[in-house]
């Protein structure tokens, strides 16, 4: 089976696992008669650095099942009773086999069948002669110093072995300490002697000097964890293997790096009633009892190693202290670990067994595992998007609040600059105004309000852009709450003035502004413009004949009934016969290629130099005058002549009605390509400038600033933007997408284009070159 990996943030580097064989969980917890612990180091432990429960073992209670479920995480099948729980009946998966290096030092009962299950040659034995076993020996303990004098003389020897020491710093280390004293002093003197108590006590402080010297070795680097247990307990006349407590309930003590420190028992996540904490005088302090097999996934989590292949055990969480989403990775592979398992026994026992004969498990058939599997999917996705959108609410708050903060400044500015609503306030009436309409209150909260903005997105370590977005609406709503008083103002001349119809312009301004946005999703409403540009082709080139002509009469009443006295007679007298050029050349075009006799060079050369001398008429008149603005439309005809036969031209060359010669040092496709890059910057740019000439003249006649203008503008403009943001769109196809972004991003860049196109009015319009007299 393929191993899964426990934890990709191990919290530990390495681990070291004391296996008291046949300690009881009483013996080792109860306090002595004279009320001091059995074990004084470990009792530290416990009560200050780590966590304490009780180990549930399986019979049955034997060494060899034991440490099976210890270090591999499964209990042992009942065929190695045939080999007296000595061999392995099969080869297994275990902690030792997917340790980096693992060292262990004991019993040679116990020691050689995790190294010969293990693959490769990582797993190194030290245990000492079988005759060492002696169960008539007056004390046993010295099984278990023997353990502890080889890891001290290992650890001495590391030191000058260059080769072993790089072993001993990798990652990934076990050392096993098989202490079988307590086990051989049970059989021999039982639980309840003195000699076994004593036992407890000697392996309390072995285990103290080896946890100081292993502390030392890595210079105290806090990468270490530790676990003490048991394989089995005892009853009280010396035997295990069958299922009381006394054989089934053995102590854990863990501590260390990945491990949780102490709680109080309010943090119990079951109820035990078996009054044992009482008893051994732990009722204070958090229980965090375990299934046997269970140590197997939590020595795997805190070493970072994939779970071994054949273990049943579950995760005990309640024991770690890692990040949560370690937690969960580490939960999520030892499910996929335990369902691996299941489904290669399933097919195993499918081979064996006939196929009409065959009884699935109905709980976990395949149709309720892709079931399972899709609603954990669509758990997923959920997840996914909500973590996606985690953030949306804050930036969409943020941005309204610019947006909304933006216009209100923008209409504070009109109301001061133009409107005459300006209102300075003197010191008298900052002491006479409400506190939290003053000067100073505003300016406190401003800055309160972004201080602890700053200090929320610097512990969120968030981007940057995110200071932005939070920051600018605060500094906008700033300035206009410091300017409440021209609002006051303003409400106050509206009230007096009931039929104003400021209101009723306003709301029509936003019932228009809210249809432009409808029409960019539903063009039925642009239908009647369309309707009028849909007839307009149909009235032939002679409508715009006579519309030229139209504008050159016009142009002569102007400029004899109202222009008589101003400056620049020969200036518009020149316009008009630009006007008449554009007007023939416009009609010669046309009739050319409908003809078919292709494009004139003489009309070519004409066309150009309509475009180059109407271009500099605006900047050769006065500008003093209200008058001129009227003249400007005739330039705005001229212009728009010029592109009508421009267009001709391009349909003619698209329906094969010109027979124009390509053969310059351009080969055919790129002339067109390049001719069609200026008609297409003609097409779209200049209209857009007549339109901003046109607007300039507006503001000629009414002598309205055109900065005002322009901020009226930029309020409809920025009401349209914040319609089209919250009309953007993150999914669906790619067109609709890219149109509900592209529109939010048209409406934005509007402003910017708006000013560049009003620089070009304003040089074309307000701009004179003064021709010097010869």
């Amino acid at each position: 089976m393929t191993p899964y990996v426990s934890n990709p943030n191990p919290p530990a580097k390495r681990l070291v696992l004391f296996v008291t064989d046949g300690l009881r969980a009483d013996k080792f917890f109860e306090p002595l008669p004279n009320g001091k612990p059995t074990a004084p180091y470990l009792r530290s432990i416990i009560e200050n650095r780590g966590v304490w429960g009780v180990s549930h073992t399986r019979v049955p209670t034997e060494s060899r099942p034991g440490h099976v479920a210890i270090i591999a995480g499964f209990y042992e099948d009942v065929s190695a009773v045939a080999k007296g729980w000595k061999e392995n009946p099969v080869e297994f998966d275990s902690v030792f086999n997917e340790s980096s290096y693992t060292w262990s030092w004991g019993s040679p009962d116990i020691l050689p069948m995790f190294a010969k299950g293990a693959s490769g040659d990582h797993v190194f034995m030290d245990y000492y002669p079988s005759e060492n076993e002696d169960f008539a020996a007056a004390d046993s303990s010295k099984l278990d110093t023997w353990v502890f004098d080889k890891v001290k003389k290992f650890l001495m020897e590391a030191e000058k072995d260059q080769a072993l020491m790089k072993k001993l710093s990798k990652d990934k280390v076990v050392f096993f300490l098989h202490l079988l004293g307590l086990d051989t002093n049970g059989h021999s003197h039982k639980p309840f002697s003195l000699e076994y108590l004593n036992n407890i006590a000697t392996v309390d402080d072995g285990i103290q000097e080896v946890v100081g010297l292993l502390e030392e070795f890595y210079h105290h680097d806090n990468r270490t964890a530790y676990i003490v247990t048991a394989d089995h307990g005892m009853t009280d006349w010396g035997s295990h293997g069958a299922g009381h407590p006394s054989e089934t309930l053995t102590p854990l003590v863990a501590w260390g790096a990945g491990i949780r420190h102490p709680r109080g028992a309010e943090h119990n996540t079951q109820t035990y009633e078996d009054g044992f904490a009482e008893k051994w005088k732990l009722d204070k302090l958090q229980r965090s009892d375990v299934q046997q097999a269970d140590m197997s996934p939590l020595m795997a989590a805190l070493l970072g190693i994939p779970y071994p292949v054949n273990s049943v055990g579950a995760l005990p969480l309640e024991i770690l202290d890692i990040p949560l989403q370690d937690q969960t990775e580490a939960m999520f592979s030892n499910a996929q670990q335990i369902l691996a398992q299941f489904k290669v026994k399933m097919e195993l026992k499918k081979k064996t067994t006939l196929s009409q004969t065959f009884r699935p498990f109905l709980e976990l058939t395949e149709d309720k595992q892709i079931k399972e599997s899709q609603q954990l999917m669509a758990l997923a996705f959920r997840g996914l998007g909500y973590y996606q959108n985690y953030d949306r609410f804050l930036l969409g708050l943020s941005v309204t609040a610019g947006f909304v903060g933006w216009i209100f400044y923008i209409l504070t500015l009109i109301l001061r600059d133009h409107v005459g609503l300006s209102y300075k306030r003197t010191f008298f009436d900052e002491l006479n105004s409400p506190f939290l309409l003053s000067k100073k209150f505003i300016q406190g909260l401003a800055v309160t309000v972004a201080v602890v903005i700053i200090l929320l997105l610097l512990v969120q370590s968030l981007p940057w852009t995110y200071f932005m977005y939070c920051l600018v609406p605060v500094l906008l709503w700033k300035l206009v709450l410091e300017s409440w008083p021209i609002y006051v103002t303003a409400a106050q001349r509206l009230w007096d003035s009931s039929r104003s119809p400021v209101i009723g312009t306003t709301l029509f301004c936003l019932l228009i502004l809210e249809a432009v946005v409808a029409g960019f999703f539903y063009r039925e409403i642009f239908s009647i413009g369309f309707v009028a540009l849909g007839v307009w082709p149909l009235l032939a080139y002679r409508t715009r004949l006579l519309a030229g002509i139209l504008a050159f009469i016009v142009g002569c009443v102007i400029d004899r009934r109202y222009l008589m006295n101003v400056k620049g007679a020969k200036i518009r007298c020149a316009q008009l016969t630009v006007l008449l050029a554009a007007i023939y050349n416009l009609w010669s075009v046309s009739s050319s290629i409908r003809r078919k006799e292709g494009l004139p060079v003489l009309n070519q050369i004409l066309s150009w130099s309509i475009l180059v001398t109407s271009s500099l008429f605006p900047l050769l008149s006065p500008t003093q005058d209200r008058q001129e603005g009227l003249f400007i439309i005739c330039f705005c005809v001229v212009l728009f002549s010029w592109i009508q036969m421009e267009k001709e031209v391009h349909i003619a060359k698209e329906k094969n009605l010109l027979t124009a010669d390509f053969s310059s040092s351009l080969s055919g496709e790129r002339h067109l390509v390049a001719e069609d890059i200026r008609r297409s910057v003609f097409y779209n740019i200049l209209p857009l400038v007549l339109v901003a000439c046109s607007f300039q003249t507006v503001q000629i006649l009414t002598h309205i600033p055109t900065r005002a203008l322009f901020l009226i503008v930029m309020i409809m403009s920025d009401i349209m933007a914040l319609n089209f943001f919250f009309l953007v769109r993150d999914y669906g196809s790619w067109l609709e997408i890219g149109t509900s972004i592209s529109h939010y991003v048209i409406v934005m860049c509007m402003n910017i284009f708006l000013m560049v196109l009003f620089g070009v009015s304003h040089l074309l319009t307000s701009v004179q070159i003064r021709l010097s007299k010869s």
